[in-house]
């Protein structure tokens, strides 16, 4: 992939490729993580390419050429959900801040987070108790429909 060549990360290319696909979906699915600084700058460029992709045009091809960069199916419906909701930018999508230094081995970390993730997450709160609610009015409904 063009996208993971900047970044060496002392690893194969396999191994890197997997690597930074999977922090990006636990940065998806969690919000914001905590890595060393160079793979955070590698997953950094990754991310904001993957998110523009998504947002700005939401087309067939583009979910197909995401699909196989990703390579990941379990959890690709569920993100393709949440960041599609995010609004276009002209900036990042993802910020990075430097965390100081990890203390074992004095590596430099930095947390990586999604910008406008509490927006994401209210949303899909408020939908799963939209949900709930309706589906106990149904039961209620019914219950009462059978009595009678």
């Amino acid at each position: 992939m063009k996208v993971l060549a900047k970044q060496k990360i002392n690893a194969r290319v396999g191994v890197r490729e997997r690597l930074i696909i999977s922090q990006f979906v636990s940065l998806v699915t969690t919000g914001k993580i905590t890595t060393t600084t160079t793979k955070a700058r590698a997953l950094k460029s990754f991310a904001d390419k993957i998110i523009g992709m998504i947002v700005s045009k939401k087309t067939a091809h583009d979910q197909n050429i995401v699909r196989a960069r990703l390579k990941h199916n379990k959890r690709l419906a569920e993100m393709f959900e949440k960041l599609s909701k995010l609004p276009p930018r002209m900036g990042s999508y993802v910020s990075m801040i430097g965390a100081g230094n990890r203390k074992g081995d004095n590596a430099a970390v930095s947390e990586v987070s999604l910008i406008d993730y509490d927006k994401l997450t209210k949303s899909t709160k408020e939908n799963k108790i939209e949900d709930k609610s309706s589906k106990k009015e149904e039961k209620n409904t019914s219950g009462r429909a059978k009595k009678s």
